[in-house]
């Protein structure tokens, strides 16, 4: 009989976070969703913690399904969780918006994308520079200014691609479809 085959479950221990856990083999819960990235589109992950579910799929955010998804998952307890990200360039779209800075900073209305640069700033038409005028932080998705010339009142023009409602994911999307060099969804 092959050394391989076992009766019953098979216990893993896994030492990363800041405790061991020991989730049950069979416990592997599938996700497929939309986050604000393409960097990790249709590649299959292995989600353990919040900072792996953060690093892959970007902030917390009432947009970010997939990150409100793992959150309510990792609540229960340690769980072992295989997620896919179906997001494509068509779940995007750029928009600008006129946003009026207050005790000096600003906060993005919508999700921005989280795999490319900061958005775009101007004033009147000039362009602002980031790390000399403001500078942005991903995280909280707040524009925070750097230069006293642009104080509190002060109206910018931010551009940016941003996530748009779960809405757009089609069946297709999720279920995706394979070819000799790539796959997509859950396929």
């Amino acid at each position: 009989m092959s050394a391989n085959y076992l009766h019953g479950l098979e216990i893993i221990q896994l030492s990363r976070g800041a405790k061991p856990a020991n989730p049950v083999k069979t416990a592997v819960i599938g996700l497929v969703s939309v986050a604000p990235t393409l960097a990790n589109a249709n590649e299959l992950l292995l989600i353990q913690s919040e900072a792996e579910a953060a690093a892959a799929f970007g902030v917390q955010h009432k947009s970010n399904a997939m990150r409100r998804a793992i959150t309510a998952i990792l609540k229960q307890g340690a769980a072992l969780i295989v997620a896919v990200n179906v997001a494509s360039s068509t779940h995007f779209a750029n928009v600008t918006e006129s946003l009026t800075v207050a005790n000096g900073k600003v906060r993005l209305t919508h999700l921005k994308r989280t795999d490319v640069g900061a958005p775009d700033v101007e004033v009147s038409g000039t362009p602002l520079s980031e790390g000399a005028d403001f500078a942005y932080n991903p995280q909280t998705q707040v524009i925070n200014i750097i230069n006293p010339t642009y104080a509190s009142g002060t109206v910018l023009d931010v551009s940016y691609s941003r996530l748009l409602d779960a809405s757009n994911v089609t069946d297709g999307d999720l279920i995706g479809t394979t070819t000799s060099s790539a796959r997509t969804g859950m396929q």
